[in-house]
């Protein structure tokens, strides 16, 4: 079997800041900063910050309600009730936020959630303490050690520039929609998330080994 690690924003769900910020008028601000992130032309921590700043104040329940509510792309829930009954581990390793964490374990039968956590001061947003940044490989190798699994076996899906150094580490890179910058770093290119279950199927055996 294979371990599926998968980001959060642009594969399960929407962009989840975009959404936060409609809720203090700075979408433009915080719009302009994700691009240049996405296109890797702002480091990600520093663009983290910069969004967060623009939303400080806001109530974290708030945030957390929004987290709840945001509708999970065409065909997702399928796909991970399909990947799931062949015993496969699944994993999100974002750079989205823990608020989404319950949720998708609850409703995806997500096995491992790495993800960034609001700093909360009197029930609102004031910082965030950034755990998964552009090196989302460092978890993974974490991850790795701790289920036992080897990297031969992991299939990784992704769309931005801050997912290149997991495509590299994984044993298999899959762009959903991907941006030009990463396609270099791919092997296969899926425009819905559907299409990841042949995949899968494809690279895995009756012996749970890749295929060559």
């Amino acid at each position: 079997m294979s371990l599926i690690v998968f980001d959060l924003d642009g594969v399960i769900v929407d962009e989840y800041l975009p959404e936060l910020a409609k809720l203090v008028k700075k979408e433009k601000e915080v719009a302009e900063i994700t691009l240049l992130g996405m296109k890797g032309k702002i480091d990600f921590k520093e663009g983290l910050k910069k969004r967060i700043s623009l939303l400080k104040g806001l109530s974290i329940e708030v945030a957390k309600e929004v987290a709840m509510k945001m509708e999970y792309y065409d065909g997702v829930v399928e796909t991970f009730k399909k990947l799931k009954e062949k015993k496969h581990t699944l994993a999100v390793i974002t750079g989205c936020f823990d608020v989404f964490e319950e949720r998708l374990k609850e409703d995806l039968g997500i096995d491992f959630v790495i993800a960034n956590k609001f700093i909360v001061n009197n029930g609102h947003i004031s910082d965030v303490d950034i755990i998964v940044d552009e090196h989302k490989e460092k978890h993974l190798e974490k991850l790795l050690d701790n289920i036992k699994i080897d990297k031969e076996y992991v299939i990784m899906v992704g769309d931005g520039t801050n997912d290149i150094g997991i495509f590299k580490s994984a044993g298999y890179a899959v762009g959903l929609n991907p941006k030009d910058e990463i396609k270099p770093f791919i092997n296969s290119e899926i425009k819905s998330i559907k299409e990841i279950v042949p995949i899968v199927n494809k690279l895995n055996n009756k012996n749970g080994e890749f295929d060559d």
